[in-house]
This record gives structure tokens, sequence and C-alpha cells, in this order.
């Protein structure tokens, strides 16, 4: 498990993980939590408990062509579980990833308000294999974009 926490100033780079394996995460493969300025591409997640990543308040990350494969409940403990889950999230980035045999949930996208859409792309992801929701999104936070413009079709 790698965890991320509150680096505060980015000014000195950005952190990044790449091509790397992550297997058999008995909890979150990553976390990150108030970290800013981060990319994780091209990395191999497999079996990871609840989640292969958790973003949690992140701000300017990109996470980028990873294999994502077999996310499970955590023994003992159920809850969610999903490839990416990301709450409270802003300037994020996810694109090009594949979820597959997830047990619940593929992507758990943070809603976004109509003025982030833009820069919060959410592009190109695959999730198949998936028992519930392919893609999800966390209502935490507010209404979001995508809520605001079916709400307006109406």
């Amino acid at each position: 498990m790698l965890n991320l926490y509150n680096n505060g100033d980015s000014s000195e780079g950005t952190t990044i993980v790449s091509k790397s394996s992550f297997s058999f995460c008995q909890t979150y493969c990553i976390y990150a939590q108030g970290h800013r300025a981060a990319r994780i591409e091209k990395n191999v997640f497999y079996h990871g408990g609840a989640f292969h990543l958790k973003l949690k308040r992140v701000k300017g990350f990109t996470v980028d062509a990873n294999l994502m494969i077999g996310a499970v409940p955590r023994p003992r403990k159920g809850g969610p579980v999903a490839c990416l889950e990301s709450t409270g999230s802003f300037s994020l980035v996810v694109k090009n990833n594949i979820c597959k045999g997830s047990t619940i949930n593929g992507f758990v996208f943070p809603l976004t308000s109509c003025s982030q859409f833009n820069s919060m792309p959410f592009t190109n992801n695959v999730a198949g294999s998936i028992s519930a929701n392919g893609f999800l999104l966390n209502k935490e936070g507010g209404g979001g974009c995508l809520i605001t413009l079916m709400l307006s079709r109406k």
C-alpha cells in the first residue's frame, strides 16, 4: 500500500507513480488524501481490497493508462468496492484506464460543478465484468453538473 498525504506546496514538483505493479493489497493499493500534483500512470493493480485507488480531496491529479483487475471487499470488513473512488477532489483527470472484475463498482467519480467540468475530464475509461455499476457519480459535496443538466431538460 502506498499512502500520499498532505504535501501542501506542490512547487517542488509532481509525485509520479509509474510502471509499477500492486497485487493483493489488503486495503487500498494507493490511498491519497489532501495531496496535490500527482500522476498515477501505466500501472497494474491486481486483487485490491476495497479500492485499487482511493483519492480523497486531491487536487491536480492525473490517473492515466492503468489496468485494474479484481477490486474485492476487504476480508471481514465488507463495505464499498471499486477500482477507483474519488471524493471531494478538484482538477482530477481520469482517462484511458481499464477496470475489470470488480465485485461491486468500476469507477466512482465525484459530482462536478458545471464551472469545473472541463478541468475534470473522465474520458476513455473502460469498465467490464463488474457486478453492479461500471460508472457511478458520488453525491458527496453537492449537486454536480450532470445532475443539473439532466434536471434542466425536464
